[in-house]
């Protein structure tokens, strides 16, 4: 399980960031969409410069989604449009939002 090697590679301090974004995409693809948010929002707080950023929000805002949280939902579809506008992640995001 790709999972329990990010969670030992974060008890390492190895590259926590990354090591978290990497162990927060094995929850959401597991929909285990509670431990992913979580690894995201570590992740966010790690490095908010991370080159993965726009996939990050997308995948935290789908994870809410999916936890019927909705207005957590677009507030990071709405963030990830306002900060990453011309991303491929900004174009899905404003295609979820046509659902409020």
């Amino acid at each position: 399980d790709s999972a329990k090697v990010f969670d030992y590679l974060i008890s390492k301090d190895y590259k926590p960031a990354l090591s978290n974004f990497y162990a927060a995409e094995s929850y959401y693809y597991s929909k285990d969409y509670e431990r992913a948010i979580m690894h995201y929002k570590e992740s966010s707080s790690i490095n908010q410069e991370a080159s993965y950023m726009p996939l990050l929000m997308f995948h935290t805002a789908v994870s809410f989604e999916n936890l019927n949280d909705k207005d957590s939902a677009k507030r990071f579809y709405d963030g990830l449009i306002a900060r990453y506008p011309k991303s491929k992640e900004a174009k899905l995001a404003s295609q979820n939002l046509k659902k409020y």
